[in-house]
């Protein structure tokens, strides 16, 4: 996300889809609560007098919800509940420190955080930091993992909360989501289809189940014949312990 040569020419990510732009921190938290998860935010530095900035931008593709958040001041920020979709944050500028339980990580330019539903965080972000969320609704995870493994699975898929966006898999899974972005600022892109819309979920979803380690990663096939279901074994599996929710 992060584009250093136009980060200051650029009206930022979908800059079409302005929610709000303000100067006061409660508007601010409620809004991108009511599109998020609720929160608490305090400034860094109790002294800082600088002002506050608010910005939120939102479009949505089926089952899935881009947000764009920037603030202006180093802030920290407390998850206040338990998560019920996926959240994977996005550094278009900046750096976030993320702890997770016992977890911790950063979101930079070469990395992202991605928390599974049951969790919560706190956050500490600069005042530089602008930021995506890519949110899914556990349910269209759930769905599109059941059609490549060909069976439900016991429980929700659990990420490692770090992901690593050099690896090659995720290198070009961040193109592709570079290029859907780019798609729904447009006038009108071929994301407003619905029957595009579904295809471009569905890519999303299914790369970021092979790309970014999880729960499920062991029973995932590696090979897929064209035109036919996914191979499974009959015998039972249950998920590995990649991360553990907080409860």
């Amino acid at each position: 996300m992060h584009d250093p040569g136009h980060a200051s020419a650029l009206p930022g990510p979908l800059a079409r889809h302005d929610t709000l732009a303000t100067a006061s921190v409660d508007e601010f938290r409620h809004q991108a609560s009511s599109l998020l998860s609720e929160h608490r935010i305090r400034r860094i530095d109790a002294v800082d007098t600088a002002p506050f900035r608010g910005r939120v931008r939102a479009a949505s593709l089926g089952d899935l919800q881009l947000v764009y958040l920037e603030q202006g001041i180093g802030i920290d920020v407390d998850i206040l509940e338990h998560l019920d979709y996926y959240d994977l944050m996005l550094a278009v500028e900046g750096t976030n420190q993320i702890t997770c339980n016992d977890a911790r990580t950063h979101v930079g330019p070469a990395h992202a955080a991605l928390l599974s539903p049951r969790m919560r965080a706190r956050m500490q972000m600069d005042a530089s930091y602008r930021q995506m969320h890519l949110r899914i609704e556990q349910h269209a995870l759930d769905r599109r993992l059941e059609c490549l493994i060909g069976r439900s699975a016991p429980g929700p898929v659990i990420f490692d909360l770090s992901v690593d966006l050099t690896t090659p898999q995720l290198s070009t899974w961040m193109s592709s989501l570079q290029v859907v972005i780019r798609d729904l600022d447009a006038e009108s892109g071929l994301t407003a289809h619905p029957l595009a819309a579904a295809s471009v979920q569905d890519m999303l979803l299914t790369g970021l189940l092979l790309a970014q380690p999880h729960t499920y990663s062991a029973v995932l096939p590696t090979t897929i014949s064209l035109g036919s279901p996914p191979a499974h074994s009959p015998a039972p599996w249950t998920p590995t312990n990649n991360t553990s929710p907080s409860r």
